[in-house]
C-alpha cells in the first residue's frame, strides 16, 4: 500500500509566532516561547511557565480563546491555497481537527457562574461551529481525540478520506488552549517541570504546557498539480497503533510506538536510512522519553545515531492536541530549508542516551528528503507521519509515481451490542423490539452493567467507559469472537461521543475551581479525557490497532462507523470495534437545553464489529449487513429534514426505494425533531445507532445469524443524523437476508 497526499498550505499560531513564517523564524533564531503564563484562569504558587500563544490583541466579543486563534490559522491556510474568506470552491472539502480537551475553559466559566450560557463552548462541535461561521462551509466537519497524538491522527484520517475518493481537499490539524484544567491535571500526575524542559537528558524532570493552533491543507497530488498549487511537502506514509498497556503510562519498551513507526515505513516504501530528520514527541518526562527512545532504537538500530533528531517542544512546550500538527509544520519547514534546528535548554553531555543524534548546538545545514514525526498520547495512542520533499521543480509527484486506485473491499457488520435504559444487553433489547415496548430514558446503574463486564475492573471507571465496555462485550459475543487475542492483533477502534466522561470531568474540575490547582485528582483527570473510552477498550481487548474518538457531536457515532468502514475498505485495517456512548449528565442536559424543550434523555452505548468480508469468511462469521455508502456535510442553518436528506442523499445517491426505510435523527431542537415520534428518547450520539441496531437485530430474529453462504438478496436501510452545531451525516446499510 502506498499513500499519496501533498501539503499545499499551512497556518500556525503558537508561543513563538502568529504565522507559520514567524514561528519558523523563531526556530531559526533559537528563540523559545516558554515564559510566564498569564492565561491560566487562576493563580498558582510557584508561578507557572509555559508556551502561551501570541496575539496582537484580544477580542472582546466573547469569542473563545481557541476560536480566535484557530481563525487566524484558518485565514493563513485559505489565503495560501487561494481560497479566501468567505470560502468559495467547487471542490469537495472537509475539515478534521484534533484536540485533547477542546473547549474545556468554558466549563470553568460555568462552574463559577452556574449560567448555562457559559458552558455553550464546551463541546468540540461548538468550537468547530464558531470557527466555520465566516466561511460558508458545507463539507465534512468533525473533531477527533486521541489525547496528545490527536494532531497527527487528524492528518491520518484526512489522508484516508482523500485515498477513498470521498473528498478532494481536507484541512487537518489540532489545537488546545492553555487552561487550568489541563495544567492541574498534568501537575497532579507530577509531569510538570519546575524549569524548562530538557528532552532525553539524564536529569529531565517533566514538561511545560503550551498551546498551538495548527492547520494544514492536504490534497491528492494530481488535484494540486491541476490547479497549479505550490507543494510544501508530501505525506508519504503514516502509522497508528495502541499500546494496550496503561491509561497514563507508555509501554516501557516502546512497543506500540515502534509498531506505528514500522507501519509508516511499510506504507511509504521508505527505509530507515532515508530519514534525514526525526521530530520526536520528546515530552522530557522520564518514562515517556525512555519509552520513545526504546521505540526509535528498536526501529532504527544502528541508523539512530546517524539520524538527526529535534524536539520542538523545547520551543513550544507541550501543546497537547495541537502538538503533532504544529511540529509537523515546523518539520516540513526544516526539510524545505535544508537545516537541522537546535533543541533548546540542553547540552550534549547531559544526554542519557549516547546514540540520540539530537542537535544541542547551533542550527546546521543538511539535505533532508524525508522526515519522521512521532506523537504519543494518553491511553497508549500512537501516531506517526512520514513526509517527503516535493520534486525539485516545485510540482507535485510525477504521474508515473502516483499510486493506482486501491481495490475497494466489502465491509460487513458481524456483531452488535446494545446497552440502553431498560434494555441492557441484546436479549433485553430484542424483547423490547419484539413486544413494541416504548423506549425509556434515564441513567443505567452499575448493577445493570455487572453481568456484562468484570465488575472488579471497572470500580474506578467513569460511566462513559463502562457503557463502552459493556456494549463491546455484547458486540463481541454477538460476532462469535472466541479468540479475542488473535482477533485484536489487527483490529482498530473508532468511538463516537457527544460529551464523553462529563460526570468525572465535572467532579474533577469542580475540585480545581473550589480548592485550587494543587487539589486536582489524577484519577479523575485521566478518566475525564475524551478518549478514555477507546483507551479502556484497547486495554480490555488488547487492541493493537489505531484508536480514535470522534467527539462533540450527535453524528459522532455514525461518523465512527463510516470512518472505520472506509479504512477497512481502503485495506488499512482488517477489522474494527466501532460505535458510540454517552452518559446521562444533568449539566449536559442544561447545555443542550433538553429540559426546557421537554426532551426525554437517556444514557446508552451501542457498539458494532466491522470486518472485511474476507476476514469474516476466514473465521466463518455470520454477517448481519454490509456497510454501504456514507456521507458527511455541514449545515449551520436551521434547515428542514428535506434539505438535510438532499444534502446527504446527493452524496450517497440515496435511492427512492430506501426512503421508507430511512431513519431521521436530530434530538437538538432542529426541524427534524418536530418530525420524530413523541415517545422517542434522546441518547445523543447513540440515538442514530439505535435505529441501526434495531434493523440489524430484527434481522437476527428472522434468522439473520445464519452463515454467510446461506444468504441471498439484500434490502437497504439508511440513517441520517444531524447535530445542533451543524454536522450532518448519513450511512446506508445493505441488509443481508436469506430465503
Amino acid at each position: 500500500m502506498s499513500f499519496q497526499a501533498v501539503i499545499t498550505g499551512a497556518g500556525l499560531v503558537s508561543s513563538i509566532g502568529r504565522t507559520r513564517q514567524e514561528c519558523w523564524e523563531s526556530v531559526l533564531e533559537g528563540r523559545s516561547g516558554i515564559r510566564d503564563l498569564s492565561a491560566l484562569e487562576q493563580g498558582f504558587d510557584p508561578a507557572p511557565i509555559g508556551g502561551e500563544a501570541e496575539r496582537d490583541s484580544e477580542d472582546d466579543s466573547g469569542i473563545p480563546r481557541e476560536v480566535i486563534r484557530l481563525r487566524t490559522a484558518m485565514e493563513e491556510v485559505l489565503a495560501e491555497i487561494g481560497m479566501g474568506s468567505p470560502y468559495v470552491s467547487d471542490v469537495r472539502h472537509g475539515i478534521i481537527l484534533g484536540t485533547t480537551l477542546s473547549g474545556m475553559r468554558s466549563g470553568g466559566r460555568y462552574l463559577r457562574s452556574k449560567k448555562p450560557s457559559d458552558i455553550h463552548g464546551f463541546l468540540a462541535g461548538s468550537t468547530m461551529d464558531r470557527l466555520l461561521e465566516p466561511y460558508g462551509w458545507s463539507g465534512l466537519a468533525m473533531t477527533t481525540s486521541s489525547a496528545c497524538s490527536s494532531g497527527l491522527a487528524s492528518i491520518c484520517l484526512g489522508v484516508s478520506l482523500l485515498e477513498a475518493g470521498m473528498l478532494d481537499l481536507v484541512l487537518v490539524g489540532g489545537y488546545d488552549p492553555i487552561s487550568e484544567y489541563a495544567y492541574s491535571g498534568f501537575n497532579s500526575l507530577r509531569l510538570i517541570s519546575g524549569s524548562r524542559p530538557k528532552p532525553f537528558s539524564s536529569d529531565r524532570d517533566g514538561l511545560q504546557l503550551g498551546e498551538s493552533y495548527a492547520l494544514l491543507a492536504i490534497e491528492r497530488p494530481e488535484d494540486a498539480r491541476n490547479r497549479g498549487a505550490d507543494v510544501l511537502a508530501r505525506v508519504s506514509g503514516f502509522g497508528e497503533t495502541s499500546d494496550s498497556f496503561h491509561l497514563t503510562q507508555p509501554h516501557p519498551e516502546g512497543d506500540g510506538a515502534a509498531r506505528a513507526i514500522r507501519a509508516a515505513f511499510e506504507t511509504s516504501g521508505l527505509v530507515q536510512d532515508d530519514i534525514g530528520l526525526i521530530s520526536a514527541h520528546a515530552t522530557a518526562t522520564p518514562n515517556n522519553d525512555a519509552s520513545e527512545y526504546a521505540a526509535l532504537k528498536s526501529v532504527f538500530d544502528r541508523h539512530l545515531g546517524q539520524t538527526p533528531l529535534v524536539a520542538f517542544k523545547s520551543y513550544l512546550g507541550h501543546t497537547l492536541g495541537g502538538a503533532g500538527a504544529a511540529e509537523l509544520i515546523l518539520t516540513a519547514m526544516a526539510m524545505r530549508d535544508g537545516c537541522v534546528p537546535r533543541t533548546l535548554h540542553l547540552d550534549r553531555e547531559e544526554l542519557e542516551f549516547d546514540d540520540v543524534a539530537i542537535n544541542c548546538g547551533p542550527l546546521f545545514e543538511s539535505k533532508i528528503e524525508h522526515t519522521l514525526s512521532v506523537s504519543l498520547g494518553f491511553g497508549g495512542a500512537n501516531s506517526c507521519v512520514l513526509l517527503s520533499a516535493p520534486e525539485s521543480d516545485g510540482s507535485a509527484v510525477p504521474r508515473e509515481t502516483v499510486a493506482e486506485p486501491k481495490t475497494s473491499r466489502d465491509v460487513v457488520v458481524t456483531g452488535v451490542g446494545v446497552v440502553l435504559p431498560g434494555a441492557v444487553g441484546n436479549e433485553a433489547y430484542l424483547h423490547h423490539l419484539e413486544h413494541h415496548v416504548p423506549p425509556v430514558g434515564g441513567a443505567i446503574s452499575d448493577s445493570e452493567l455487572h453481568p456484562h463486564i468484570d465488575s472488579r475492573r471497572i470500580r474506578r471507571m467513569s460511566m462513559f467507559s463502562k457503557l463502552v465496555l459493556a456494549a463491546t462485550t455484547n458486540a463481541m459475543r454477538s460476532a462469535g469472537i472466541e479468540d479475542v487475542q488473535s482477533f485484536s492483533q489487527t483490529c482498530g477502534s473508532v468511538l463516537g461521543s457527544s460529551h464523553g466522561s462529563s460526570e468525572y470531568a465535572e467532579k474533577y474540575y469542580t475540585q480545581v475551581v473550589e480548592e485550587g490547582i494543587a487539589a486536582a485528582n489524577p484519577v479523575m483527570f485521566a478518566e475525564g479525557v475524551p478518549n478514555v473510552g477507546t483507551a479502556h477498550l484497547s486495554l480490555m481487548l488488547g487492541l493493537q490497532g489505531s484508536a480514535q474518538t470522534i467527539i462533540g457531536s450527535r453524528t459522532s457515532g455514525l461518523d465512527a462507523i463510516s470512518l472505520a468502514a472506509l479504512r477497512i475498505r481502503n485495506g488499512e485495517w482488517d477489522r474494527a470495534i466501532v460505535g458510540g456512548a454517552d452518559e446521562l449528565s444533568p449539566t449536559a442536559e442544561r447545555l443542550y437545553g433538553h429540559t426546557e424543550r421537554g426532551i426525554v434523555s437517556g444514557a446508552g452505548g451501542i457498539m458494532f464489529v466491522l470486518e472485511s468480508e474476507d476476514s469474516a469468511r476466514e473465521r466463518g462469521a455470520g454477517v448481519l449487513a454490509r456497510v454501504g455508502a456514507s456521507a458527511f456535510g455541514y449545515d449551520s442553518n436551521d434547515a428542514s429534514s428535506d434539505h438535510q436528506i438532499e444534502l446527504i442523499g446527493r452524496q450517497i445517491d440515496l435511492p427512492e426505494r430506501i426512503i421508507p426505510s430511512l431513519a431521521l435523527s436530530a434530538g437538538c431542537g432542529r426541524p427534524i425533531d418536530r418530525e420524530r415520534a413523541e415517545d422517542d428518547v434522546e441518547s445523543h450520539c447513540v440515538t442514530p445507532l439505535a435505529s441501526l441496531s434495531a434493523a440489524l437485530l430484527a434481522g437476527v430474529v428472522s434468522g439473520g445469524d445464519m452463515p454467510m453462504s446461506t444468504r441471498t438478496g439484500t434490502e437497504d436501510f439508511a440513517v441520517i443524523a444531524s447535530d445542533m452545531h451543524g454536522s450532518v451525516s448519513g450511512l446506508i446499510l445493505e441488509m443481508v437476508t436469506h430465503d
